[in-house]
Formats: C-alpha cells, sequence, structure tokens
C-alpha cells in the first residue's frame, strides 16, 4: 500500500476516513455532520407534514422516513408500492363486479320473487337469503363464483341487493294481504284470488322479465290463508316475526310426534277452511293439478329451503325485516 512521506495511510480526494475503512466507522466528526443533518431533515419533515396537514400517524411516518438510511427509505418505498398494486386491484375487482352485477340482479330479481311465495319456508326473514345466495352459487356462470364471494367488496354488493329484494317482498305480500281483508269496494278477497295478485304482483310486474312458471296451488293457498290468520291475530305488529315464531311452535310439535307430517297437513287444512268461510269461497278443484306440475325453479327453491331449515340461526338474529 502507498504511504505518506511519515509513512501513514493516504486520504483519498472528497472522504473523510482511510481507504481501508468507511467514514462513518473512523471519523467521529464525520457521524457527528451525519446526524446532525438527519435531525435538521426530521424537523423539515415534521415542518412539511404539518404544512400539509396530515395526520398524527402519517406526520410520524413522514419523520420516520426522514430519519430513515437510504437502504430502509427503497425497503420502505417497495412496501408502499404493493399497497397501491393492492389497492388497484381492489377497485379493478369492484369495476368486475359491476359489470357482473346485470346477470346477478335479473337472477335476485326472479328469486326473490318465486322464494317468497315459496310455501314450503320456516322462516321468511333470515331464511330466503341463504336460499338465494345458494342457488346463486350453484350457478357459478351467473357470476357468483367462489372467488367472487371470498372477495368482500364484490361479495357485499350482491349479499345487499338479495336482501334488500327480499325485504321489499315481504312489503309487498303485506300490503297484500292486508288489502284482502277489506270489506269495502269489491269486498274480501278469496284465497286463490289472493295468491294469484301476489303472482301477478311479484312475476308478472316484476322490473325484469321473469318466466311465469308459478301456478295457485293447494301448499300456497293454505301457506297465504295461514299468513293472513297472523295478519289479522298479530294486528300487524312484528308481523315477520310473530310468523316466523308461529311456524317454528309448529314445527317443534310435529317433530315431537310420531306422525307429524299428518299433523302439519291437519293443521294447514284447517286454517285453509276457515279462510274459506271467512273470506269467500273458492274453487279449489281447479288449482288441485297444479300441485302435481311443479316448475323447475319451484322445485330448486324447495329443495334448497329443506337442505338450509336445520341450519339457520335463530330467526331473531336476522336485521333485514321487522315489519
Amino acid at each position: 500500500m502507498a504511504s505518506t512521506a511519515d509513512g501513514s495511510p493516504p486520504i483519498h480526494p472528497g472522504t473523510n476516513g482511510t481507504a481501508d475503512n468507511p467514514p462513518s466507522q473512523t471519523s467521529g466528526v464525520a457521524v457527528a455532520g451525519a446526524k446532525r443533518r438527519g435531525e435538521d431533515l426530521t424537523q423539515y419533515a415534521t415542518k412539511a407534514a404539518r404544512r400539509q396537514k396530515l395526520k398524527s400517524a402519517s406526520e410520524k411516518q413522514v419523520v420516520a422516513f426522514a430519519a430513515a438510511s437510504p437502504a430502509e427509505r427503497e425497503v420502505w418505498m417497495a412496501a408502499m408500492i404493493i399497497k397501491v398494486i393492492d389497492s388497484v386491484e381492489t377497485i379493478q375487482s369492484g369495476e368486475a363486479q359491476t359489470k357482473l352485477s346485470a346477470t346477478l340482479y335479473d337472477k335476485i330479481e326472479t328469486y326473490s320473487s318465486k322464494i317468497i311465495l315459496c310455501p314450503s319456508l320456516t322462516r321468511y326473514r333470515d331464511e330466503p337469503t341463504k336460499i338465494i345466495i345458494g342457488i346463486l352459487e350453484r350457478h357459478p356462470r351467473w357470476g357468483l363464483t367462489p372467488e367472487v364471494k371470498d372477495n368482500k367488496a364484490s361479495f357485499d354488493p350482491i349479499l345487499s341487493r338479495a336482501q334488500t329484494r327480499l325485504t321489499e317482498r315481504r312489503g309487498e305480500l303485506k300490503s297484500l294481504l292486508t288489502a284482502s281483508l277489506s270489506k269495502e269496494s269489491r269486498g274480501a278477497t278469496n284465497i286463490v284470488d289472493l295468491v294469484q295478485r301476489a303472482i301477478n304482483k311479484m312475476i308478472k310486474g316484476s322490473k325484469v322479465s321473469i318466466a311465469v312458471d308459478v301456478k295457485v296451488n293447494l301448499q300456497m293457498c293454505a301457506r297465504f290463508a295461514f299468513l293472513r290468520k297472523v295478519l289479522v291475530e298479530s294486528n300487524g305488529t312484528s308481523f315477520w316475526q310473530v310468523v316466523d315464531e308461529q311456524l317454528k311452535s309448529l314445527r317443534e310439535k310435529c317433530d315431537e310426534a310420531p306422525n307429524g307430517d299428518a299433523l302439519k297437513s291437519q293443521f294447514f287444512k284447517l286454517v285453509l277452511e276457515e279462510d274459506l268461510r271467512q273470506y269467500g269461497v273458492a274453487n279449489l278443484d281447479d288449482i288441485s293439478q297444479n300441485d302435481i306440475s311443479r316448475s323447475d325453479t319451484e322445485v330448486e327453491i324447495e329443495a334448497f329451503a329443506t337442505q338450509t331449515q336445520h341450519n339457520l340461526e335463530s330467526p331473531d338474529d336476522d336485521a333485514d325485516a321487522t315489519s
């Protein structure tokens, strides 16, 4: 190694240390200078953050960045770039959901109408949501793929739409039941006409084109007679909650009885007969064959109703409808 006249190692121009030792390790003056510059930079960072009116947490990040080494700043910048990329992917996922919405919302419109008309429902508040989501999952080509369901930003609008439309369907049905009690004008509505009006309102009068493959049948008449009975007894207060509670009570009694299915059928038969006496006779013979010829949609809904009814939480936990 070259040396000076006195035998000491040479000092390279532009440095504060020797060739073999960097300044940060050999020069206390260099370290102190760097520290002062770091302190000056953090003070500047604090002033800059306050001028921009950043939140306290953001201001601390700016100051920490100013005090960091060049290598640490590079890592921090890499983390921020990755965060921006994640945010962009979330936004793009939301945009993709918008493109899927037309198909999904049309299906929600269709099934929300037909699920509320289903006479096999054991609950009217939480069960319909589970049924409609289950059906959409069964047909991923409509848009609700496993990937979409696992993405909260994509799935939440679908779930919200389903809950909203089902709540509105319940409101429409309750309004029809209330109107059917009137003895003014044309008088009270017999049970067959009531069910047909519900079909006309929810399917034929829908916002989208829905195949009219639901026909008035005896099971629907018995269920509507039960709903009308509960409406009168409850005076409309917490109507759907009372409906669910009475269906639960009936279900528990039938489950405990050895002839539970027969007991349930007898209950609805008596309710229907009382409705016919009170609100007008209807020709049930004309609709008796409709119980046999069920549409594919009705069969699918009833299958999902059976599948989900044993896995539901208490209906009191559902908050999407109380009217």
